[in-house]
């Protein structure tokens, strides 16, 4: 166990500082500062300030305590696609060498990929060439932004609206793109697929 005498004789010397000159610094006797670095007496309060000030260092470091280090978190890989060149039903292929970067704790509530938006039909929320990070899953809760996939290798992102007759896909940009429902029957026929959940927007500045 390191005492507090233990922590103030390696501070010093540390410090390149002799018990002379110490007491010299703070006005106190050789004998006291002898006391306290054997641990015969301890110091008062506004002493040990004085002394973490003349060290240079914190009163915790003075006193021994080191706080405990946090464990860096790794980030993850994961690839990014072309929106326009996802392969369908899969996306093995990466179309482009770049890597997008999640969180660890991210990363283990689910399986991500990264998606390069090449449209600008979600204006003003999503840019063209925005990243956005998605978890692959086949169904979504109604309002969220989903990454879908049409029978013609369409990929699409759009806020999703779910309802018994269908599905409603809200584009954000109604200048280039029109709102769309899909009955159920219209789902099966355009091979309509959710491929994932859009939970991260990187945007380019």
């Amino acid at each position: 166990m390191i005492t507090i005498g233990h922590s103030l004789k390696q501070a010093r010397e540390q410090a390149d500082l002799k018990q002379t000159d110490v007491f010299k610094l703070c006005g106190i006797s050789n004998k006291t500062l002898s006391n306290w670095e054997n641990n015969v007496s301890k110091p008062d309060p506004e002493s040990l300030i004085v002394l973490a000030s003349i060290y240079k260092i914190s009163l915790d470091h003075l006193l021994g305590y080191t706080p405990p280090k946090k464990q860096a978190s790794k980030n993850i890989q994961i690839p990014i696609f072309e929106q326009t060149n996802i392969k369908l039903p899969d996306y093995h292929t990466i179309t482009n060498e770049n890597y997008a970067e999640i969180s660890n704790s991210l990363a283990q509530t689910g399986t991500f990929f990264a998606v390069k938006i090449k449209t600008n039909d979600m204006e003003p929320r999503i840019y063209e060439n925005d990243i956005v990070i998605v978890r692959k899953q086949t169904s979504v809760k109604s309002g969220d932004i989903a990454l879908i996939s049409l029978s013609n290798n369409l990929v699409l992102t759009r806020q999703v609206f779910l309802y018994e007759a269908g599905l409603f896909l809200l584009p954000f940009n109604y200048r280039v793109a029109s709102p769309q429902f899909y009955n159920n029957q219209e789902i099966n026929y355009a091979n309509l697929n959710i491929i994932g959940k859009i939970v991260e927007l990187r945007a380019i500045l």
